[in-house]
């Protein structure tokens, strides 16, 4: 699933550097990529955008893509978690976010990740379970799995791998940090276009760069060839350059600043806010599903209940409203609970070398 807000309103971050012509057209290039890439490796029934854009949305059409349209986005995470709620409606068990500006993503990388998914998962299929793709600075996350596809709330923004982590420890499940070099890479500010030009890679997007003078004009801003600019390593591939940025085993240290207005840090209800039309499904629909553990009180006291939350919330009701018209709870899957994999207690870092 690829979340797309307006394209005309895309790249905020690259508006005093690009014009909103080049941005527009930055953004649409690399939208179509990450499509044709997917498109290549799922079928089609299995292919979902959400978005408010008329454009975007023929783009995802030309593509095979099933669209979930909004009203507005206001933000990532509600947009993801509204378009998650309905697909889990509709008996999707996992849902793959991925963003549509990654300008290295290829068929194999992305074939590579669908791989990891059933190869790195808990030893109990019914336990919740997460695989996490993070950036190349490992502060953002570049891709992001659920299964079920909204057991915990996203938290995309600034630091959100680390948020991510959280969510899943507070929600009590299993987690993997899956490092992919395709996914590395994201465009979202001057700085992230010198890194993918310093790191030579050729094509439709760097010609595109090169004919509107971009190299130039990074220079003289000071994010390319400049005393503070990072150096490209020559010698070695583009691989093993991105390889050596996820060195560090651990992500960025936390902080608990207080986020800015607007933050992918709001909980709340995805359908009082924003969301595909579909998702705005009575809450008993999406109680049909079961399985699903509630949070710890330790992990909810002291805020509100977060949108997995209350998902969770609503299937527990409906499974004691079941057992009181039954007179007996459906069985468990045999030691389920017991083999959940906690984030914290088990490595959740899978390094090439290990694949």
């Amino acid at each position: 699933m690829v979340p797309v807000k307006g394209l005309d309103s895309a790249k905020t971050r690259l508006a005093e550097f690009l014009s909103p012509e080049e941005r527009i057209w930055l953004v649409e290039h690399m939208l179509r990529g990450v499509l044709g890439v997917i498109a290549s490796s799922v079928p089609a029934p299995n292919r979902w955008m959400v978005t408010p854009d008329p454009k975007a949305m023929a783009i995802a059409a030309e593509f095979g893509f099933t669209v979930l349209p909004e009203l507005r986005q206001a933000t990532e995470s509600y947009s993801v978690d509204a378009a998650c709620l309905y697909m889990e409606t509709q008996g999707v068990e996992g849902v793959l976010r991925v963003p549509l500006d990654l300008p290295m993503l290829d068929i194999p990388s992305f074939r590579d990740l669908c791989a990891a998914i059933p190869r790195y998962r808990t030893p109990t299929s019914v336990a919740p379970y997460s695989l996490l793709v993070p950036s190349h600075d490992r502060n953002g996350t570049n891709a992001l799995y659920r299964s079920p596809p909204l057991w915990y709330a996203s938290r995309f923004g600034n630091d959100s791998l680390n948020k991510h982590r959280d969510e899943v420890r507070k929600a009590g499940g299993a987690v993997k940090l899956y490092p992919q070099e395709g996914f590395a890479l994201d465009i979202d500010a001057p700085e992230d276009l010198a890194k993918l030009l310093e790191l030579d890679i050729q094509g439709t997007l760097r010609t595109w760069l090169e004919s509107q003078d971009i190299p130039r004009r990074l220079q003289e801003a000071g994010y390319m060839g400049g005393p503070h600019a990072p150096k490209a390593d020559k010698t070695s591939s583009v691989t093993a350059r991105l390889r050596a940025a996820y060195a560090d085993p651990e992500p960025a240290p936390h902080h608990d600043a207080e986020e800015a207005p607007g933050d992918d840090t709001t909980e709340g209800n995805p359908q009082e806010e924003a969301g595909p039309d579909a998702a705005k499904q009575p809450e008993e629909t999406d109680a049909t599903t079961t399985g699903q553990q509630e949070a710890p009180p330790e992990a909810r006291a002291g805020r509100p209940a977060s949108r997995a939350e209350q998902i969770r919330a609503a299937r527990q009701e409906a499974a004691d409203v079941d057992k009181s018209a039954n007179g007996s709870a459906t069985p468990e899957p045999e030691a389920a609970v017991e083999q959940v994999i906690e984030a914290e207690d088990a490595p959740d870092v899978v390094w090439p070398e290990e694949r």
